[in-house]
């Protein structure tokens, strides 16, 4: 294997959302709450000019697996001896070696839930609603993810079925989404890749490695979720920086609520490994 990127090509894409919708379903993402995202498929949207000379862009976004990550850099989890990581060393947020696929990954049993990545990370911030962010790479779960499926208020009284009332007619027992897609995965360092998170530990796309690496999909279905899904074949797994690349300024927070695309760094701290081709146009 080798380093695993992300090309977008924005001139195929027509913002319909459906990569979030089908990323949210099967990895068993939450609904945004207390500033916290949660989308590992997300959008920038941007609204420019007056009426009736007006442009919308949407710009796909998700985790850069960086080749140098700050978030990495940031975690204070002692170390391990790890062989298939940068460094020969692994913490709770670790990167593989390019030869094992090069991904940025979590280990949801060694976070300690103290949320240095997230703040050193230059594509997230830690509310997103007090820093007026259209998304957040790594979110945190500071309540249980799913403690809202349990609600007993009705948004209309006597006409619509609680969150409880749902839970109920489907036969739920925990608090996974009613939509569980149940999966379970251990990466090549051993480590579980788990379907649902719990509380006081951070969240973010994994690439969905469990599909890259499932052996038991025909090779055409080893992509991951928003990739498969895409109507207009926007998004492309691949292994080497394609022609017209550009990558997401990481400068400071504005570059989380505006599309700004520049060329890619030869290297550097957090050089991105998500790249941008083609230009987002009004339909």
């Amino acid at each position: 294997m080798s380093q695993n990127m992300m090309k977008i090509d924005l001139s195929k894409c027509v913002g319909c959302g459906t990569c979030a919708i089908a990323c949210k379903i099967g990895n068993n993402t939450p609904q945004r709450l207390g500033g916290q995202t949660f989308n590992r498929a997300d959008f920038i949207t941007e609204t420019t000019g007056y009426f009736p000379n007006t442009k919308w862009i949407a710009l796909p976004v998700l985790c850069n697996h960086c080749d140098d990550p700050a978030c990495v850099a940031a975690c204070p989890v002692a170390p391990i001896a790890d062989a298939n990581c940068v460094g020969g060393k692994r913490k709770a947020m670790y990167k593989l070696t390019a030869a094992n696929g090069g991904l940025v990954l979590h280990d949801d049993a060694r976070c300690i839930g103290c949320r240095a990545c997230q703040r050193q990370c230059p594509y997230s911030t830690a509310n997103t609603e007090a820093s007026k962010a259209n998304y957040s790479v790594i979110s945190y779960h500071s309540v249980e993810p799913f403690g809202y499926l349990t609600s007993n208020s009705q948004a209309i009284t006597d006409c619509t079925a609680s969150e409880a009332e749902v839970r109920d007619a489907v036969g739920m027992t925990d608090l996974a989404p009613a939509y569980r897609n149940k999966w379970t995965y251990t990466d090549i360092c051993g480590v579980i890749q788990n379907d649902v998170r719990r509380k006081s530990i951070v969240d973010k796309c994994h690439l969905c490695v469990h599909r890259l690496n499932d052996t038991t999909l025909d090779v055409s279905e080893r992509k991951p979720y928003c990739v498969l899904a895409c109507p207009a074949g926007v998004r492309e797994i691949v292994t080497s920086v394609p022609a017209g690349a550009k990558v997401l300024a990481s400068k400071s927070y504005t570059n989380l609520r505006k599309v700004v695309l520049i060329d890619p760094p030869a290297s550097g701290s957090s050089r991105p490994n998500v790249y941008y081709v083609g230009s987002f146009s009004n339909r």
